[in-house]
């Protein structure tokens, strides 16, 4: 068994994140191959012999429009932004979400790690998967007809 290992993003991943994102599409929203190429020194993977998952983290100085992301602009001076943690269907469970989280340990000590959830409607898996890591809703808006939470992580005490 090859032994699992996080890394940035390079051009060799792009397919894989397009198919590991698109599989998720209900949650986090298709995306095509120019969207990864764009953002990819953003993007932090973990493999195995093919990559597992992923997560894009961004600072509030990236150049980026998503509504989400804006939201907590207006809101907060500075943070860091988890657009999306997608973690191929066939890896769930064994703990890929976990491991791309801990980066949160060093950059939540700079500033808030923050994401959206949506809550309208319902995704229970990721707003308890959030709430375990000790992210805290710290607000909510409505958009395109759904009510998604705004959380935030300040690290653990």
């Amino acid at each position: 068994m090859v032994k699992k290992m996080m890394r940035n993003a390079n051009p060799e991943d792009l397919e894989q994140l397009v198919d590991i994102n698109n599989q998720s599409a209900e949650w986090v929203g298709a995306k095509d191959r120019g969207f990864f190429e764009r953002y990819a020194n953003h993007v932090l993977v973990v493999e195995e012999e093919k990559l597992l998952g992923f997560a894009l983290i961004m600072n509030q100085s990236t150049d980026y429009n998503s509504p989400h992301f804006l939201q907590f602009r207006q809101m907060l001076p500075k943070f860091f932004y988890v657009d999306r943690i997608v973690v191929r269907r066939e890896a769930r469970g064994i703990g890929i979400g976990r491991e791309l989280y801990s980066v949160l340990r060093e950059i939540s000590a700079i500033a808030p790690v923050v994401c959206e959830i949506c809550i309208g409607p319902l995704n229970a898996d990721s707003v308890a998967f959030h709430e375990n890591l000790g992210f805290k809703q710290i607000g909510q808006y409505f958009h395109e007809g759904k009510t998604y939470g705004m959380y935030s992580y300040k690290g653990r005490k």
